[in-house]
């Protein structure tokens, strides 16, 4: 005895790269627009277009066909502009129809078992465009019933009946998934037919808040791109793991959002500035690199860009001068809690085994070079740093790395920039300073800029100007978020290892030398897969014509918002997404840390509580929650987020009242 398998079609097999289905008529009238056939704008199409099908759905019967649509709508426009609209409205189905991965799958499984199976949609467009678009997304060819063909809906329950008749059901279950909680859900659990509710289609918080936003400013641009995050979502590559799919789902989500909203600000900032070329730096910007070059493929008059293999460690040691300055001794000591002895020493291009001697070991403490650079390390990097031998050393090594630097530099043709700018991660600036202390001596800039993601620090002006899009510690803006710098680096990164220095290639050429091994490597298969993500969304707005200008707009509010809650109470996929990753050692301090994925769910909910324990993970690094465990763990979060709310509300509504009865509140 085989059960009987239906499924809905619209935002169950598939769903469309726009918001709403309303958005496909938004796209329709900005064609018809370009085409010179409508001239009231891209709303007042949409508008248009929905009152014509209430029209038909008026007049008609239990269900409307798009040849009754389209007559509604000639007697509202005109027939030839109607036809056109039409038209393009089915180009525009097909060409923004996305496969939904999870139910395309389950589909071929039941296909695979011979159960019975069919497409059963409530909807206006013809049989053979949604046909087209079955086939187009690669869903298995299977029976699909329409309900504009047939006269019947989900609805009323007459089509559920029509297709048991068709496939002449008479034993098993009849089982059907669909998103609709009225048509898929309700009325065929009433029928006794086993209905499953699909809701992942159903657009998140964050892709409800983007379109809300945006659509202030331009209705298209938001329907498209939170449809680009949610189709995105619901189409990840297929047989991901679990930890795959939320890093996915992160990528799609606010991933999408932190990236392309970078980028357009960049684009805008370059555009403003004159700029004549624009440099990424890696390895933070690697992926802003490549989606400005999606975005210089649509808009030639953007400068051109190259993306410079640079570090820390192959820019600021070949960056001193003759003598350390205070500056320079600030940076040596920087972040030194919780590097090793060879680490620190490897940030100043100094190799512990190959250029110290063991008399100068012994003299210097230094005899242990896996020693963790603790308070009292940090004072033998202090005393070390005064001591004339070792600074002679350290600037002997400087000269020799300066020279291959400046080589490359030249290369890449920074030096030859009239304005260039420099997009990085951001933090401090120094690698900005660092690279406009090298290039002076041959370099003709006019103007040198930067543009960051976010700043904590800053530099002096005559190393050019500094701007950063999320947050800056020191002009005040968004200083909230400006922590958890860790999170924004993973985010950023690259599926490379960092640059250790140059080396000659052949001929006049310098190549950069990366590590043989890098502590986020296991992690870049995930990260060049999250990388995929962020750049089919943002194809999906550059296809459709959306303006930088206008994403940075609409989504300044809502990135900040975003990342707020991301970073001091991260949903579930999201902490998740950065679970178990290992940091490098200048960025945590190991011997302090305390994994809390090896928690259970007490010592989690104590934390949340912080009734025990602070913790100092990399996973969220202040203390945060990362809600990694069982079940237990993420419904105390959720208490303990209803309560915190209404304590908040209660707050508020006191202090209201207390304004009231003293006479000094609003009236």
């Amino acid at each position: 005895m085989l059960d009987l398998h239906t499924f809905d079609v619209f935002d169950t097999v598939m769903t469309r790269a726009v918001f709403a289905p309303t958005g496909i008529f938004l796209l329709v009238g900005r064609e018809l627009g370009r085409r010179g056939l409508w001239a009231e704008g891209a709303s007042a199409w949409r508008d248009t277009r929905v009152a014509a099908e209430s029209d038909a759905r008026r007049s008609g019967g239990e269900e409307v066909t798009l040849e009754d649509i389209c007559n509604c709508l000639a007697r509202r426009v005109g027939a030839e502009i109607a036809a056109s609209g039409i038209a393009i409205e089915i180009e525009l189905e097909l060409q923004n129809c996305v496969g939904v991965t999870e139910v395309i799958q389950e589909i071929e499984a039941r296909a695979q078992s011979g159960a019975p199976a069919c497409y059963i949609s409530d909807m206006y467009l013809p049989t053979h465009v949604i046909a087209e678009c079955l086939a187009k997304i690669g869903a298995p060819k299977l029976p699909l019933f329409v309900s504009s063909a047939i006269g019947s809906t989900k609805g009323t329950g007459r089509l559920y009946r029509h297709v048991v008749r068709e496939l002449r059901h008479t034993a098993g279950r009849h089982i059907h998934k669909g998103d609709n909680r009225f048509s898929d859900f309700g009325v065929p659990r009433k029928m006794g037919i086993a209905a499953v509710h699909f809701a992942d289609s159903t657009p998140t918080a964050l892709e409800a808040r983007v379109h809300a936003d945006v659509s202030v400013r331009c209705p298209i641009a938001a329907t498209v791109l939170a449809g680009a995050m949610k189709a995105e979502r619901l189409s990840p590559p297929s047989r991901l793991t679990k930890l795959q799919l939320a890093r996915w789902t992160h990528a799609c989500e606010l991933g999408s959002l932190l990236h392309i909203g970078f980028v357009s600000w960049v684009i805008e900032r370059v555009r403003a500035a004159g700029s004549d070329r624009v440099f990424f730096l890696a390895r933070d910007g690697y992926l802003s690199w490549r989606l400005y070059e999606k975005a210089r493929l649509r808009d030639p008059s953007l400068p051109p860009s190259s993306y410079l293999y640079v570090s820390r460690k192959s820019l600021l040691a070949a960056s001193l001068g003759d003598t350390l300055t205070q500056e320079d001794s600030r940076w040596i000591l920087a972040r030194t809690a919780g590097l090793t002895v060879h680490d620190w020493l490897f940030r100043l291009g100094l190799d512990y085994d190959v250029d110290l001697s063991s008399s100068e070991r012994a003299r210097w403490k230094l005899t242990d070079k896996e020693q963790l650079l603790d308070p009292d390390g940090y004072g033998i990097c202090e005393d070390l740093i005064q001591d004339p031998d070792f600074q002679a050393k350290v600037l002997a090594r400087s000269r020799t790395q300066r020279a291959a630097v400046v080589a490359y530099l030249q290369q890449e043709g920074f030096m030859a920039a009239d304005q260039p700018c420099i997009v990085d991660i951001g933090w401090y600036g120094r690698m900005q300073r660092s690279l406009v202390e090298l290039g002076r001596p041959t370099a003709r800039w006019r103007k040198v800029a930067g543009c960051y993601v976010g700043l904590v620090g800053s530099q002096p002006a005559e190393f050019g100007e500094l701007s950063a899009w999320l947050f800056d510690r020191a002009r005040g803006k968004n200083v909230a978020i400006a922590t958890h710098l860790e999170l924004f680096e993973v985010l950023f990164s690259a599926p490379h290892a960092t640059t250790f220095g140059y080396a000659a290639a052949g001929g006049a050429r310098v190549e950069p030398v990366l590590a043989e091994w890098d502590p986020l490597s296991g992690f870049w298969e995930d990260l060049a897969l999250m990388h995929t993500a962020i750049e089919h969304v943002y194809d999906r707005t550059l296809v459709n014509g959306i303006q930088s200008a206008v994403i940075v707009d609409g989504v300044a509010d809502v990135v900040v918002d975003a990342v707020f809650q991301w970073l001091f109470m991260p949903m579930h996929y999201q902490a998740v997404a950065f679970d178990r990753l290992a940091f490098g050692s200048d960025q945590i301090n190991k011997a302090k840390e305390h994994l809390i994925y090896s928690w259970n769910d007490r010592q989690i909910i104590g934390l949340m509580l912080r009734v025990t324990r602070r913790a100092s993970a990399n996973q969220w690094f202040n203390g945060q929650i990362l809600m990694v465990k069982g079940a237990a763990a993420r419904v105390a979060v959720r208490l303990y987020r209803a309560a915190k709310l209404l304590w908040t509300r209660a707050l508020v509504r006191s202090a209201r009242l207390g304004l009231a009865r003293s006479g000094t509140g609003p009236r």
